[in-house]
């Protein structure tokens, strides 16, 4: 076993214990953050303004195994836009095709634990608004039920997260623009499968390696990551490594002689 893989060992046995101390405060939270999310209705507005440039970037409408989003869903021969539509005030939208279901239901993960019922509308389309919510941004979780069974909508972005898919929407964040694909040079990532005496098994490290790095003889500083949990949510989508591509355009241009 390589020393990389060991460092990884080490890691494994500190989340371990981690995500017990975690499990065992899950009620807590839960009971601190409130059993429901608010309805449109019980919301004063938002005075948040995104603009319609900044909702457009790719990390709004992700896919875990798609680069471009899907296209709207065709019914009778018309497109139908469902999914979820980010408001430029950030409440969300969210629109969902079952003509033949009577309850449609979405609950949301421990960013923002709760449930948010849909009202059904003449078309079949079940339709629910979410407030936005500053305290709470980034990507959250979303399990859509539809009469009480969960599935997966192939019209809303997903991810990989607890070690299945999922839906999920980006709740925008003014400060979040670190995270956009932006026009700086790229990296590689490539996987790597090793054994795991900690959880006696086949486990997965994902490596990173910069721009250049492939023709380079120079030694690189390493830095190790975890998603904690089988939160897989960066390395499976279009949102993967953008911040560090970023992050080190701007060091290159701080380190570089004006």
């Amino acid at each position: 076993m390589t020393g990389f893989h060991l460092i990884i060992e080490h890691i494994q046995k500190f989340l371990l214990a981690l995500a017990s101390v975690a499990l065992l405060a899950m009620p807590l939270l839960a009971q601190s953050s409130g059993s429901s999310v608010r309805t449109a209705a019980d919301s004063a507005g938002s005075t948040m303004k995104f603009s319609k440039e900044f909702l457009s970037n790719k990390i709004f409408k992700d896919l875990a195994l798609n680069f471009d989003p899907p296209n709207p869903a065709r019914i009778d021969g018309k497109l139908l836009e469902t999914g979820t539509l980010i408001q430029p005030n950030g409440d969300i939208l969210f629109r969902i095709y079952a003509p033949k279901a009577t309850d449609v239901t979405l609950k949301f993960d421990l960013v923002r634990s709760g449930e948010l019922i849909l009202k059904k509308k003449d078309d079949g389309v079940f339709e629910g608004l979410l407030p936005y919510d500053e305290n709470h941004t980034g990507p959250m979780t979303v399990d859509v039920y539809v009469d009480g069974m969960v599935f997966l909508y192939p019209y809303m972005p997903i991810h990989w997260s607890a070690s299945r898919p999922h839906n999920f929407v980006e709740v925008p964040d003014a400060e979040m623009e670190f995270m956009f694909i932006k026009d700086v040079p790229h990296g590689a990532m490539s996987r790597e499968i090793y054994w795991s005496d900690v959880v006696k098994s086949w486990e997965r490290s994902i490596i990173y390696t910069p721009p250049g790095y492939m023709k380079s003889n120079k030694a690189y500083p390493c830095s190790i990551c975890s998603t904690a949990v089988g939160r897989m949510r960066w390395f499976g989508n279009t949102a993967a490594g953008s911040p560090i591509f970023w992050i080190i355009s701007l060091q290159k241009e701080k380190l570089s002689p004006s």
